[in-house]
């Protein structure tokens, strides 16, 4: 099997691919590499979604709390006891 080189457009694509939900696998199948070779090569992009994605979620559960939600508040403030005790 030949080596993977990424490339500015491929770093584009993955980047285009996980913001559209695309799954690890996936991506790696459009790239036609192992899912393992992915997660070496293209860890920047990846982690740069995952935190985008995780201030999304929080962004929209403490909205949700503001405005009165009790499912969101239980879950925050579960969440924040957890990071607390660490």
């Amino acid at each position: 099997m030949k080596q993977h080189l990424p490339t500015e457009q491929t770093r584009r694509d993955v980047s285009r691919w996980l913001s559209e939900g695309y799954t690890q696998n996936s991506i790696a199948i459009n790239l036609e590499i192992h899912a393992e070779t992915l997660r070496k090569y293209y860890r920047k992009e990846i982690d740069e979604c995952r935190q985008k994605y995780k201030e999304l979620f929080i962004d929209s559960l403490t909205k949700k709390a503001k405005q009165g939600d009790t499912k969101a508040m239980i879950y925050l403030l579960e969440k924040w006891r957890r990071y607390e005790k660490k």
